[in-house]
């Protein structure tokens, strides 16, 4: 008898010790947002007033931070990035919210020949100011619009041989004996500056001008 008791005693503490983990499981509040505030960068319409602007972050559960000079926006922080950025995009008053991410730019590398690779000189020439100077990160943004052509007043075009004229060349005018001829009589500096312009907007066309005599 005292065995069965015992064990009956063992089994019922046993039973109250899974029920009392059961509850405090059920129990435990959902996930809490994230303790670590993610950034926000928030553009309101220019008609929002500050009431406007404040009831926008305090909707969306967002905290206003500062204000980047020059272009208006807002840098706010939010436990619960996902939830401010929906309210905020829905508000009437705000123009544009999105997540304060770092980007690496690509620096996309054209597939010229003469374009150096490396920041080293050599005596083949190429675009090494260019690669020194990082500026071939802006086509990570735009590669140009095919609709924009870029006057190059210069000493004209010479584009036999050049492939990458093909095609790229809207039109051509020489102001010193008034025609379209810019080629025959044209010179090294002009065709440099039109090669420069047509390998930084790849999309664009150029329009070579002459208005002073081959170098």
């Amino acid at each position: 008898m005292q065995l069965a008791a015992v064990r009956r005693s063992r089994i019922v503490f046993a039973f109250a010790v899974v029920c009392g983990l059961l509850a405090l499981t059920s129990s435990a509040s959902p996930a809490s947002p994230s303790d670590s505030p993610t950034q926000l960068l928030v553009a309101f319409r220019g008609n929002a007033g500050p009431a406007q602007l404040a009831s926008a972050m305090t909707s969306a559960g967002a905290t206003d931070g500062s204000v980047i000079k020059g272009i208006g926006v807002h840098v706010a922080s939010a436990r619960e990035p996902d939830r401010a950025l929906t309210a905020l995009r829905n508000n009437p008053n705000v123009l544009h919210a999105e997540r304060d991410n770092v980007l690496k730019p690509q620096e996309v590398l054209p597939d010229d020949p003469y374009f150096l690779n490396s920041g080293a000189w050599n005596l083949g020439g190429g675009a090494w100011g260019w690669y020194a100077t990082h500026t071939t990160q802006a086509w990570d943004i735009t590669k140009g619009d095919s609709s924009v052509q870029i006057a190059i007043l210069d000493t004209g075009i010479k584009p036999n041989g050049l492939a990458d004229f093909d095609g790229r060349i809207s039109s051509t005018w020489n102001v010193l004996n008034n025609s379209s001829d810019a080629t025959s009589n044209a010179g090294n500096h002009g065709t440099y500056v039109a090669g420069s312009h047509r390998s930084h907007w790849v999309t664009r066309l150029v329009m070579p001008v002459t208005v002073q005599t081959a170098d």
